[in-house]
């Protein structure tokens, strides 16, 4: 090239936003140079019996040159142009300082996050590319979805996670808006918990912070305590589409899930003050809400619970769901243990209800067909009808509801051979769990190579349905069931009230082992290691608040098992 070029840019402005009202932009120098800084506010509260103000976000950006010169003998022209956002300014110009450090610097910086991430977090097999990559992608994709353990923000609320990603938005029905569900406490939470219990305590809190609007959810519907809508955003109203009324009407189960959420955040934390802040509240008013719902039955003396739909969305208003059920009960019982660990914060004067709970919970109906030894999914269930989804086969697991292995696997066979070929991606898991729970490998083995017909290559990105069906993308709740079925379901990590089990651990079919490297319990965390023909637990930090005793078949170990 013997001149120099010179290319002029034209800029060419979208049509203004829909959403943000935005001020004029006014110069700002920082570190030696000079951006654009606008402000903008959202157009509209989401509603605003709970949401007082409106948002405001700042946005800096680089002011393009009008024209770029390459000059003579030069190969290459990189131009940088940098953009920050946050609600905060201040944070705004942290953001744009970081990014002003350099290329090489800022790659080598999220270079080495990343590579942190992996060390503590990472689960690895070996003998099969295809389900590394699966389980990379689906921990890479769930962790991009929550927020930094590292970042200029701090004790900012966050707001849930949806199926397809808080990001989303936008058009009407595409990947549900970025609408939270029970994705996220059924689905995603529990190996998000195991790995990481700061980032369970995150999702907890954003039920905490939206918990007025469920408190009137169920005073407008005729309830009693706390009922969660099925689809909420950033006030915590119910935000379903006009599409689905039937899930508005009679999704309830999401209540008691959310509480099963914070029962295990519990169980693995012993977070007291999580509990005493907001847990407790949770528990009490929640149990209100069901002990409001339920009705006694004279002839069968057992306690009722009509007009709902279970995880199952093809049948509504039906009575005694299965898992609706059990939930249900879950719930009262640990509202009744929260009763007793609150009982100064609660001043539980208030509430006449809480000796009843237990007696509630224990006297739930719970269906059960003698002649096929199987629980039907609700009353007047005629065998032989489609299912959309996993609904009874949950109360193996993730609810590990005691049950004989005979009931198990009939559930089991039964409904695999019901459901719907293109129901949601993280059913299958949830099979694969309970077939290992009872040794039947080939049938676990089979339920775990249906995860793959979700998975969109090349990068490996979960969809909602398999091929040839319409569904949202970048379905993490299908990430969050998938690793449910590596973590408890080959490793076999099972958390329950008073300890963390190792339960007939084994590596998944085609690998030579598995490594997850961090379970965390209690506070201390360990690694796991799996083989063919053996199994290692490495105790990676000891909490010394909280010493924990290990057994290995009913023995225990003398200190600190390595």
């Amino acid at each position: 090239m013997t001149d120099a070029i010179n290319v002029d840019l034209i800029q060419q402005p979208d049509e203004p936003s829909v959403d943000f009202t935005f001020s004029s932009a006014t110069p700002e120098t920082i570190q030696g140079q000079t951006f654009q800084h606008i402000i903008g506010q959202t157009v509209a509260r989401e509603d605003p019996n709970y949401q007082k103000d409106l948002r405001t976000i700042n946005v800096f950006y680089t002011i393009a040159p009008q024209q770029l010169t390459v000059a003579q003998g030069q190969n290459t022209l990189t131009v940088r142009y940098l953009t920050a956002v946050d609600f905060d300014v201040a944070v705004a110009r942290k953001d744009l300082e970081d990014a002003l450090l350099g290329s090489a610097q800022l790659l080598a910086t999220h270079q080495a996050q990343w590579e942190t991430f992996w060390t503590d977090y990472g689960i690895t097999v070996e003998g099969d590319d295809d389900l590394a990559k699966s389980i990379h992608t689906s921990l890479f994709f769930l962790a991009s979805s929550l927020p930094s353990l590292s970042t200029n923000q701090e004790n900012t609320d966050f707001y849930g996670l949806a199926p397809a990603g808080l990001g989303r938005g936008g058009i009407m029905l595409a990947e549900y808006q970025g609408h939270n569900f029970w994705d996220t406490e059924i689905w995603m939470q529990p190996p998000i918990l195991m790995l990481e219990p700061r980032w369970s305590r995150d999702l907890l809190h954003y039920r905490h912070i939206t918990r007025e609007a469920a408190q009137n959810h169920a005073r407008q519907t005729g309830w009693k305590g706390r009922r969660y809508p099925w689809e909420t955003a950033y006030t915590g109203r119910e935000v379903t589409p006009p599409c689905c009324p039937e899930v508005v009407l009679y999704q309830h189960h999401i209540t008691a899930d959310i509480v099963f959420a914070a029962r295990s955040h519990f169980f693995a934390t012993h977070d007291f003050e999580y509990m005493r802040q907001e847990g407790c509240q949770l528990a009490v008013e929640s149990a209100e809400f069901w002990e409001s719902r339920v009705v006694w039955n004279d002839q069968t003396e057992r306690y009722d619970i009509h007009g709902v739909m279970g995880p199952d969305e093809d049948h509504h208003n039906v009575s005694n769901n299965g898992y609706t059920n059990v939930m249900a009960g879950y719930n009262l019982y640990f509202s009744e243990f929260a009763s007793c660990i609150c009982r100064e914060v609660l001043n539980l004067q208030e509430y006449q209800l809480v000796e009843r709970w237990s007696e509630i919970a224990r006297h739930l109906t719970l269906l059960h067909d003698e002649e096929h030894d199987y629980y039907p999914q609700f009353e007047g269930y005629e065998r032989g009808t489609e299912i959309k989804q996993a609904d009874v086969v949950l109360l193996a697991f993730p609810l590990q509801y005691p049950m004989d292995d005979s009931t198990k696997q009939n559930n089991l066979h039964y409904y695999s051979s019901v459901t719907r070929d293109n129901g949601p991606a993280m059913t299958w898991s949830m099979h694969v769990v309970g077939h290992l729970d009872i040794g039947e490998l080939e049938e676990a083995a089979e339920n775990f190579r249906k995860s793959y017909n979700y998975i969109r290559t090349p990068f490996m990105v979960w969809s909602e349905v398999v091929e040839g069906f319409e569904g949202a993308g970048n379905f993490i709740t299908g990430a969050g069931g998938f690793l449910q079925g590596i973590i408890n379901g080959y490793a076999g990590v099972r958390l329950h009230q008073e300890s963390l089990t190792i339960e007939r651990p084994r590596i998944p079919p085609g690998i030579t082992s598995l490594t997850i490297n961090r379970i965390t319990y209690l506070g201390s965390t360990f690694s796991i290691t799996l083989h063919e023909n053996d199994a290692a637990v490495t105790v990676t930090h000891a909490n010394a608040d909280i010493p924990l005793s290990y057994f290995l078949n009913d023995v225990e170990f003398e200190g600190l098992i390595q």
